[in-house]
């Protein structure tokens, strides 16, 4: 994102992003998460493909299967064995509840734990802290109740409707961005708690209402066709800086 507004016409420091991801890589093989590896490769279809960066995408699928083969397939077996048991699920050949690295007895738990609870708990919240649940729709049940997890489901839909009417008017990185944080907050909402680390929702949200808050300016600048540096003008700058392109700010 950086290099797309900031960085696409100065070779050092594009060249400084790239060493930084090559690095990262290593880094994110040996991890073996689930939820980690998922979101990668969503990021790198949505990054690329949103972009029509056909040829980027081809090489990367290139040099995946060539380092695979240079490996002796142990890259992909390694992948494989990170996701064997949900594979097994879908051949019907494991049980569900050993999927997800067994977290359905600790999910099953917590409901329960909330299905005890007298209706005025189960409506607002238990008074828990939920830490542990591995799953941010049980947490958001356990701490706030119903109510609470109807508000928490209903932030993530319209966000998402949002990023994706933003794309519909208009492919950018930064709306591409906001696309990508949030399929992997999804993703990562089944077997982890994003919503309980403080660096990931100001990492998150603050990149999401970037984006949505130059949305906010466009549509403000289409309508209003006004310039806040000048009353009587009704010709705004089309440029402000690097990542509004084409917007003018609101009064």
């Amino acid at each position: 994102l950086y290099g797309s507004y900031f960085a696409h016409k100065q070779k050092i420091i594009k060249a400084l992003l790239s060493l930084y991801l090559i690095t990262c890589l290593p880094v994110l093989y040996k991890l073996y998460v689930k939820s980690g590896n998922a979101a990668f490769v969503c990021w790198i279809l949505l990054w690329n493909g949103l972009q029509k960066k056909v040829i980027q995408l081809s090489l990367l699928v290139m040099a995946a299967i060539l380092i695979n083969f240079a490996m002796d397939n142990i890259l992909f077996n390694e992948i494989y064995q990170i996701f064997h048991k949900e594979v097994g699920l879908l051949e019907g050949v494991v049980d569900p509840k050993k999927t997800f690295a067994g977290r359905w007895y600790n999910w099953i738990e917590w409901y329960d734990t909330w299905k005890s609870k007298p209706i005025f708990l189960k409506l607002f919240g238990t008074g828990e802290s939920g830490h542990g649940a591995h799953n941010d729709y049980i947490l958001s049940i356990i701490r706030s109740g119903i109510v609470g997890l109807i508000a928490y489901v209903t932030l993530l839909s319209v966000t998402t409707i949002k990023i994706l009417f933003g794309l519909y008017r208009g492919v950018t990185p930064l709306r591409v961005m906001a696309l990508m944080i949030i399929v992997m907050w999804g993703i990562e909402t089944i077997g982890l708690e994003p919503s309980s680390y403080p660096s990931y929702q100001w990492f998150a949200w603050v990149l999401i209402g970037l984006s949505l808050r130059f949305d906010q300016i466009s549509r403000f600048s289409r309508e209003s066709n006004t310039n806040i540096f000048n009353a009587n003008s009704v010709v705004a700058p089309v440029r402000q800086g690097p990542l509004a392109k084409n917007v003018r700010p609101p009064a």
